[in-house]
């Protein structure tokens, strides 16, 4: 999907308008397809009813993020790491404080690895990676962001100018052109633990349901702050 992605689809951020589903589609899919895989991995974790058990479904999640990040496939890492962060898994203290300090400390890297909170800091990033000729599969979001923070900084320039606009179209070609080689050059298998979570039919909950089910699991009296 990543490599399918024009320009026109990214642009003026156009998938954030109402007719995103036409005008961005593969954005669209490619964010579908996250949303789903975070919603996925928080029901699979949600699922268990002991605090122990959610512990150990959590430490294997940071396993396969781990060998994403290790395998360049950061849109599934941020997706696997996001998930453990969602606010009905992230209140589950009784769960978290069953998990090893290992595991803990894993996640803790791997929560630094795919902070989106410096722009300027992941544009670097991403065009040093692009730059090394690494084939990899980077989060889309941040991929959004970086065009988005291109505009930005070629508006405040040259608001107007015709020139700008030539160079901030040129930039931006060249940018999505670096992360879709990337990503089409892009060859692991996809980690078969993802895949099995991928695959399952059970019924996958909204961030509402898995939010009362986790309020079931561990209620509101019995975590501390």
């Amino acid at each position: 999907m990543f490599g399918k992605i024009g320009l026109d689809e990214i642009l003026d951020q156009r998938w954030k308008s109402q007719e995103r589903g036409t005008c961005s589609p593969n954005v669209s899919a490619m964010a579908e397809f996250y949303s789903r895989m975070v919603a996925i991995v928080t029901t699979e974790i949600l699922a268990h009813e002991r605090p122990g058990q959610r512990a150990r479904v959590i430490a294997k999640v940071i396993e396969m993020a781990d060998r994403c990040a290790e395998i360049h496939n950061y849109n599934a890492t941020k997706a696997l790491v996001t998930s453990l962060r969602s606010p009905p898994v992230y209140r589950l203290q009784h769960t978290w404080k069953k998990l090893k300090h290992k595991s803990k400390s894993m996640l803790r890297h791997l929560i630094i690895l795919t902070s989106s909170s410096d722009d300027y800091a992941l544009y670097y990033r991403h065009r040093l990676a692009c730059k090394n000729n690494t084939n990899s599969l980077h989060f889309l979001g941040d991929v959004l962001g970086q065009m988005n923070y291109i505009q930005s900084v070629y508006s405040e320039d040259e608001v107007g100018s015709n020139h700008a606009c030539a160079d901030v179209s040129t930039e931006l070609q060249d940018v999505l052109y670096s992360y879709r080689v990337a990503a089409e050059g892009y060859s692991y298998p996809r980690h078969p633990g993802v895949a099995k979570l991928l695959m399952k039919t059970a019924e996958v909950k909204t961030l509402v349901e898995n939010y009362d089910l986790s309020l079931e699991r561990e209620p509101e009296n019995t975590v501390k702050n």
